[in-house]
């Protein structure tokens, strides 16, 4: 999610939020991988888990970028 984005949600007027939280599959330069996005301002970490990673608590650790949202890309 950028800035702007991030910015326009946090001020209630981003009204296409939702084509940036959640999980999206992506593909740049033929990498496809997963973008995961989450809202989320009072978390200390988190992760993305699921069958892939064996359902192991902090195997894919989000980053917190500004304002209180959260991402990951995996591959």
């Amino acid at each position: 999610m950028d800035e702007t984005a991030v910015y326009l949600f946090n001020h209630g007027e981003n009204a296409y939020a939702y084509r940036a939280l959640g999980a999206h599959e992506r593909n740049t330069g033929g990498i496809r991988y997963w973008e995961f996005s989450v809202f989320a301002p009072n978390a200390v970490r988190i992760s993305v888990v699921g069958d892939f990673n064996s359902w192991v608590p902090g195997s894919h650790p989000m980053a917190k970028l500004d304002e209180g949202v959260w991402e990951a890309f995996i591959p």
